[in-house]
């Protein structure tokens, strides 16, 4: 049995859950973190894309990226796979992006993988910004290519 008790739950929640049990039983509590929501999947998912047409447009070798002996297209995919998720497990030992809490783990890895685009290509490839509730994501995306565009001249 699964009982969830947060800072609204009264004592008598409790106490109706565990008179309900029979036999012997071992309580434990486990603080509950909160999972990314579908509105985050989404931002992964448009930063991939987004990331990987930034590489595309630079023409970032992904041999060269990822030390391979076959040229492959960026994509949302190989984004994703290729430099999230093993920026993922580095940092967390998590496979799947759904294992990860909302902002904390999302933000950290984001960084990582910012200063190492950075530090790999001597900042001529920018990092695409994180989407999120605080920008807009057309206007987020607006203001980076007219970044983009200025660096150009």
């Amino acid at each position: 049995m699964r009982v969830k008790l947060n800072g609204q739950s009264t004592p008598r929640e409790l106490t109706d859950a565990i008179r309900s049990l029979k036999g012997d039983y071992e309580i434990t509590f486990e603080k509950v973190t909160g999972k990314r929501t579908p509105p985050q999947n989404n931002s992964l998912h448009l930063w991939c894309k987004k990331q990987a047409e930034e590489f595309m447009e630079k023409r970032v070798d992904m041999r060269e990226f990822f030390k391979d002996e076959f040229f492959l297209e960026w994509t949302l995919y190989s984004v994703k796979d290729g430099i999230w998720k093993k920026m993922q497990k580095a940092l967390f030992r998590t496979d799947s992006t759904t294992e990860l809490t909302k902002n904390e783990q999302i933000d950290i890895i984001h960084r990582n993988i910012a200063r190492v685009i950075t530090e790999k290509y001597k900042g001529e490839v920018l990092t695409i910004p994180f989407p999120n509730k605080s920008y807009h994501q057309d206007e987020l995306f607006k203001q980076f290519k007219n970044k983009t565009n200025e660096n150009k001249k």
